[in-house]
């Protein structure tokens, strides 16, 4: 019998203030219990109907098992690559629709949502971010932090991150 153990480290790596970058990592492995070996196991997912990420060396989403890991997504306009003019609500409608295109890869929804952190400029914005975010989320809400930063990349006013339980869930 073929035992393993997951491990899952979440990892947050503060940058200087200087820099307008942040990474918010998580590790997943699998230690085969049988031979001692940890092997990785995840699957990106591809994201051609939403944006390109910042920089090469991050992915939108990657999959492990039935968890999804969806890296923080701005309000950037999938073909022009820059943030979409307007205030925090047209910047998290573009987010939210970036984060529906991923959704779509992964054959989940909305509902498939479980745990989401909003990342804003800043906190007094929260009503119309959560104005936006009534058009796209439904009851049973997933879990949920908002953090105020100084700073978002490409001058970004928000910034989404979300992990996805994919599947059939029963509320």
């Amino acid at each position: 019998m073929l035992m393993t153990l997951f491990h899952v480290i979440d990892i947050l790596i503060n940058i200087p203030e200087k820099s307008v970058y942040s990474l918010n990592l998580t590790i997943v492995y699998r230690y085969n219990m049988t031979t001692g070996l940890n092997t990785a196991i995840r699957k990106v997912i591809p994201s051609d109907q939403a944006s390109r990420p910042i920089d090469n060396h991050m992915r939108h989403a990657v999959q492990v098992g039935d968890d999804v890991y969806v890296s923080g997504l701005l309000g950037v306009h999938k073909k022009m690559l820059q943030i979409v003019d307007g205030d925090v609500t047209a910047q998290t409608k573009e987010a939210l629709n970036n984060l529906k295109n991923i959704l779509k890869n992964t054959n989940c929804d909305f509902t498939n949502v479980v745990k989401a952190t909003y990342y804003l400029i800043n906190l007094e914005e929260w009503d119309e971010v959560a104005n936006v975010l009534n058009k796209f989320l439904k009851e049973p809400y997933p879990v949920a932090s908002i953090v105020q930063v100084n700073t978002l990349p490409m001058d970004a006013r928000i910034q989404i991150d979300v992990t996805i339980k994919s599947g059939k869930l029963v509320a």
